[in-house]
């Protein structure tokens, strides 16, 4: 979102979730090495965007996915979308249009999802649920993980593995305040997973 000023624009949103809530409305696709906005899509209002590209097909948000991607369709990589972007149906568009994957925190689109199943994620920090099926010829992943006590990150995919990886260690050296700080001359190791 970026704030409204005052002055003209092309159309104003009132979006009350945001901390800036009025103002135009952006979706973005960026490099996620570089941190390079490579397309920027302002949303125009419920009477102009339904007669964009893909509108007529699919759900809005799967068209504005397809939009901001179309440039890199057929080239085999990933798509990381935040929740807002994140579902099955967003999964299954981008691999069937473009053969792009894609990773995502599923938080609000729930439907083809097994949210309830990977609500029961053991209690363990950490731990983790995997799911796996194949939706109109994707092969989707969903994934469960325990972020504290009450609370479970859930991800929906088209790509990676599910085979448990080795556990990893760090090495760590306790600070003067009890924290742990990575690396250091007297480091203690710690295994991750």
């Amino acid at each position: 979102m970026s704030p409204w000023r005052g002055g003209r624009l092309p159309h104003l949103s009132f979006v009350p979730r945001k901390p800036e809530p009025l103002g135009v409305e952006l979706k973005t696709l960026c490099d996620s090495t570089t941190g390079v906005m490579l397309f920027l899509e302002i949303c125009e209002g419920k009477e102009r965007m339904p007669l964009k590209k893909f509108e007529d097909t699919y759900t809005h948000t799967v068209a504005t996915t397809l939009r901001l991607t179309e440039p890199y369709a057929n080239t085999g990589r990933a798509v990381y979308g935040d929740s807002w972007f994140a579902s099955v149906r967003n999964t299954v568009a981008l691999k069937k249009e473009f053969g792009l994957y894609f990773v995502g925190d599923v938080k609000t689109a729930h439907q083809m999802f097994p949210r309830k199943a990977l609500a029961r994620t053991p209690a363990d920090k950490g731990a983790w649920l995997k799911y796996t099926a194949k939706h109109k010829g994707v092969d989707i992943f969903a994934l469960g993980h325990r972020k504290g006590k009450s609370r479970v990150g859930m991800l929906v995919a088209s790509c990676g593995t599910t085979t448990e990886g080795e556990r990893l260690a760090y090495a760590y050296t306790e600070d003067s305040t009890g924290g742990l700080r990575l690396g250091g001359d007297r480091a203690n190791m710690y295994t991750v997973g």
